[in-house]
């Protein structure tokens, strides 16, 4: 991931903030600008601590006639006020109103693996991506661009989302890129593909929060291995213009 220089001072002297500085993996909108100039605020350095706490949860598995058994689910709550986004865009109402209806069936369902524990439900909720962080985004490479700074472009763009680029593209995006590689795998959640669960193919895609200056498209990739229907993986990137 790219670490923008930190104008150092008496605090960020300390090795434990020099620390959290290094492991920061969330910033706020507010603060990307001050961020990429190596002037985060550091007051705000703990703020992801109040997004929400590890806890456990207690479940009990019940197989047939046998005797009920209770396990430990260790889960993450968020804190009231806060959760996870989506950024969603469409050209067309149809497509809006699709998306609507799978997100709001999905939040009865539950995602995640471990939905059989009663986790995963959630709330969905629409609200206006800020006025800021609009137009500083950019789907790939044929999308519009914006910028945090002054000059009418970014030095780099900030991947939004895990993706991967078009294999023909990879050694340009790489060139010169501060990246990091997350494996995704897991089971196909399906009670049609198969007659029992089967695993998905190992993935290898770019994390959230790589940097580069040669941004892509990406691309749908087919994760099935066997099974009676075909299962996709999104790969397409999201990108946040910024400058260095």
């Amino acid at each position: 991931m790219f670490q923008p220089p930190v104008k150092e001072t008496q605090e960020q002297g300390n090795s434990i903030r020099k620390k959290q500085f290094k492991n920061m993996k969330y910033v706020p909108i507010e603060y990307i600008k001050a961020y990429m100039k190596g002037e985060y605020p550091e007051k705000h350095l703990e703020d992801c601590k109040e997004i929400g706490k590890e806890g456990v949860k207690t479940a009990v598995a019940v197989r047939g006639h046998e005797e009920s058994e209770p396990y430990r689910v260790s889960a993450y709550y968020f804190n009231a006020g806060n959760g996870l986004y989506l950024i969603l865009g469409s050209s067309g109402e149809a497509a809006e109103i699709l998306f609507d209806d799978l997100m709001e069936s999905l939040s009865y369902s539950g995602l995640g693996g471990k939905k059989s524990a009663g986790l995963g439900r959630f709330e969905y909720v629409k609200k206006t991506v800020p006025d800021m962080l609009g137009k500083a985004l950019r789907s790939g490479s044929e999308g519009a661009s914006g910028h945090f700074g002054q000059s009418a472009s970014g030095e780099y763009a900030v991947l939004m989302s895990t993706a991967l680029p078009e294999e023909e593209k990879l050694k340009d995006v790489l060139t010169d890129a501060f990246y990091s590689l997350l494996k995704r795998s897991g089971f196909v959640d399906s009670t049609t593909f198969d007659d029992q669960q089967m695993r998905k193919k190992d993935l290898y895609v770019l994390a959230a929060g790589s940097c580069m200056k040669n941004v892509f498209d990406g691309c749908m990739v087919e994760e099935k291995n066997g099974g009676r229907h075909p299962v996709y993986r999104y790969a397409y990137g999201l990108f946040l213009e910024v400058n260095v």
